[in-house]
């Protein structure tokens, strides 16, 4: 009888082994299809690319050209095309900050030049096909204003002044060009500041920073925000003297950011029922930032000291170049990978801006889905259990 069952189970054993190789095997075909491209976005200019949508296909950004920042859209039907500016005519500076996980909207800011004795205005924007180029209003004038993250409903999360000539700022949510300001965490103080970074899809939840006593501390902290809890601080992990959230997963319960330790700046992870998880940084350097997660939150990618890096549960914390190529098997001849921006909701891209043969442009990277190299770590683990029913 015991024959028998360890028969079957070998026999299962082989299906189920077989059905991880064969996964595996198209993930790293399809990586191989798609593998790195350029974008084609900063021919005969400079620029950086800042975001990409959940299936990969939209992509924004912005370019350098004849001294002044004009945001793109990219996308795998049209390629690049410019959006324009607020003020056509005058000297403003415009970013895309973010794309929506379904790729319809973008929001940014445009700066606009000192006037003696005053710093410069920025505007937030949200830009939609047919709406083009929209200024999202603030609560009253102000000089500080942008646009960071948006749902795919449109809701747009940022910052405006607290108050006229204020340099402190309050976090805030547009619905359409209706604004709503946040508050801060610590009323009673006049330069207490927030600012909304990140979004969920349905516009649900929101994360973002401002200065919090948590831990008997006062400081930066990152925090969690929806409707019926306000800004709740995501407190500090040991050794954490201040935190910042700058992206948050798709339901909302996965934040990452960066955080001060030892006079660094390191990496963290936030889920409810792990709390703030310090995951620390590159060897031999000291300040990570641009710090994005997939839509689980299970791959989180960014740049320490500006050398791009990526996080995953398997791979720990590693170089982004020696990971596609030791892990992905992505082949990189010619291409310099000098920031990685974000990394797509469904985990399949990464993007960011770098070189081919020594001339700038965005790149696209597809990497094969995580699961493929789960199943056979499963079926790894299964190999010693048939070993024990044969004997």
């Amino acid at each position: 009888m015991l024959k028998f069952i360890s028969s079957r189970f070998s026999f299962f054993l082989t299906l189920f082994v077989g059905f991880c190789f064969f996964m595996l095997m198209t993930a790293n075909a399809n990586a191989g299809q798609t593998g790195i491209m350029g974008l084609q976005s900063m021919t005969g200019s400079d620029g950086f690319v800042r975001s990409v949508s959940a299936d990969g296909s939209v992509i924004t950004g912005y370019t350098l050209s004849n001294g002044r920042r004009t945001p793109f859209k990219w996308s795998e039907s049209n390629g690049v095309i410019t959006l324009g500016w607020l003020q056509q005519f005058g000297n403003g500076n415009a970013e895309g900050n973010s794309v929506s996980d379904n790729g319809i909207h973008i929001v940014g800011k445009e700066t606009y030049p000192a006037v003696p004795f005053d710093p410069p205005t920025s505007v937030g924007f949200r830009w939609s096909p047919g709406n083009n180029m929209m200024a999202l209003s603030s609560s009253g004038p102000g000089y500080s204003r942008s646009a960071n993250a948006v749902a795919d409903t449109g809701r747009a999360v940022g910052y405006v002044p607290s108050s006229l000539f204020s340099e402190s700022t309050q976090a805030a949510i547009w619905n359409g060009n209706q604004v709503t300001l946040l508050g801060v965490m610590v009323p009673q103080d006049t330069f207490a500041w927030t600012e909304g970074n990140a979004i969920t899809p349905d516009g649900n939840v929101m994360a973002g920073s401002g200065t919090a006593f948590t831990n008997s501390s006062y400081g930066p902290r990152a925090f969690r925000w929806t409707q019926a809890t306000g800004m709740i601080p995501l407190g500090l992990a040991v050794g954490q003297t201040s935190n910042r959230a700058t992206d948050i997963s798709a339901d909302g319960n996965v934040i990452v950011g960066n955080a001060t330790r030892s006079g660094a700046r390191t990496i963290f992870r936030w889920t409810m029922e792990t709390g703030v998880v310090d995951l620390g940084r590159l060897p031999g350097t000291s300040f990570c930032d641009g710090i994005r997660t997939s839509g689980d939150g299970s791959i989180i990618v960014g740049n320490c000291d500006s050398v791009p890096f990526i996080w995953t549960q398997y791979l720990g914390l590693q170089p982004l170049n020696s990971a596609l190529v030791n892990h992905y098997e992505v082949d990189l001849t010619g291409w310099y990978l000098g920031q990685i921006a974000d990394v797509s909701s469904d985990g399949q891209f990464l993007v960011g801006t770098g070189a081919y043969n020594n001339s700038l442009d965005g790149w696209r990277i597809q990497i094969p889905e995580p699961v493929s190299i789960s199943l056979l770590l499963i079926g790894a683990m299964m190999i010693p259990h048939s070993r024990k029913l044969r004997r």
